[in-house]
């Protein structure tokens, strides 16, 4: 007889033995992200097409590729296109199944424990009955059919399909890898960070423009001077006053009243309001006193506070304390710049 700290012992084992014959789970890779959030959205949303080619397993003969498509666009953008519907309870019922058997095809190499810690709370014992249907066909037709119908009646249908939308967005990718350049350039690397950070596992290989803005955080001239370069340069200034709060209203008048128009310095992308006020001065000021300061920092490295080397940079970002002493509104938490998250 085995007592009760050894069976444990050896159901983890039999536990763990057996996840090791599951297919491997879907890692996702990507990088050069540079700010473009509605790019980065939309490939998360869409895992880079295993969703399309989940659905087109599971439908060809069933479904047209003009209805495989609208249910992929379903799935994708569940909020956009489900509140709105004016479907009837058939169409609804019809919905539902279908989304039932792409989340239940998605979520078949998991664990059963993995897969009901990804079910939303909301309808979390709904999802894992439905999730596993071994007797639909026999003793239990009835009661998944009355599921449906129930939902339905109480016209929770359309939160009902986006919660089983976003649980197979959240099934086709197991674990992302940022594999760099999360900032600069693009409009909203704010807004992806932030999309990061509700990711259940991911790790992220700092890239050098990301070390350019926390160089920035820490207080580095050359850092700034080439943050507010690039910023104007993509025509993005206003992530750095409206997103981040920093006050240009001293360099814009500065620029506005020692520089001139110059085509060679206009933004190279669409512009936000103030980038467009500018236009090309404040581009070309920025471009112009970047130079002599980044000069001045590879001649002598302390003398304007640039660590040097990227151990170093992280090192002195660490041993700070988690806010900005010159800016005490702006907080800073160490989690955001973490090479990895916890699977």
């Amino acid at each position: 007889m085995f007592n009760k700290d050894a069976l444990a012992n050896l159901t983890e084992i039999i536990n763990l033995e057996a996840i090791q014959q599951l297919p491997k789970a879907t890692e996702h890779f990507v990088s050069d992200l540079h700010g473009e959030y509605d790019a980065f959205d939309h490939i998360l949303r869409n895992g880079s097409g295993s969703i399309r080619e989940k659905v087109e397993i599971l439908f060809t003969g069933v479904l047209t590729k003009e209805e495989q498509t609208e249910l992929c666009f379903v799935i994708y953008y569940p909020e956009e296109l489900l509140q709105e519907q004016a479907w009837t309870p058939a169409d609804w019922r019809l919905k539902m199944a279908q989304l039932v058997k792409v989340a239940r095809f998605t979520s078949s190499k998991y664990t059963r424990s993995k897969v009901r810690k990804a079910l939303p709370t909301s309808f979390a014992y709904i999802l894992e009955e439905l999730l596993y249907q071994y007797d639909a066909d026999f003793n239990k037709e009835a009661y998944y059919q009355a599921i449906f119908d129930k939902i339905i009646e109480l016209e929770a249908a359309p939160l009902f399909c986006q919660e089983l939308a976003y649980l197979i967005q959240r099934f086709v990718v197991d674990h992302l890898h940022v594999l760099g350049d999360i900032y600069d350039r693009g409009p909203a690397p704010d807004k992806i960070v932030d999309r990061l950070m509700t990711l259940s596992s991911l790790d992220i290989q700092l890239g050098n423009h990301d070390i350019l803005w926390i160089g920035s955080f820490c207080g580095s001239l050359p850092c700034l001077a080439n943050t507010i370069r690039i910023a104007a340069r993509y025509g993005n200034l206003a992530l750095l006053q409206d997103g981040y709060g920093i006050d240009l209203s001293k360099a814009l008048a500065f620029s506005q009243k020692y520089y001139t128009e110059n085509a060679g310095f206009y933004p190279q992308k669409t512009v936000d309001p103030l980038s467009s006020q500018q236009k090309s001065r404040h581009a070309f000021a920025a471009g112009i006193c970047h130079h002599p300061i980044q000069s001045r920092s590879s001649r002598d490295p302390a003398a304007t506070g640039i660590c040097d080397g990227r151990a170093l940079l992280i090192a002195s970002l660490v041993s700070r304390s988690a806010t900005n002493p010159a800016r005490p509104d702006l907080s800073f938490d160490q989690r955001l710049f973490s090479t990895s998250r916890s699977r």
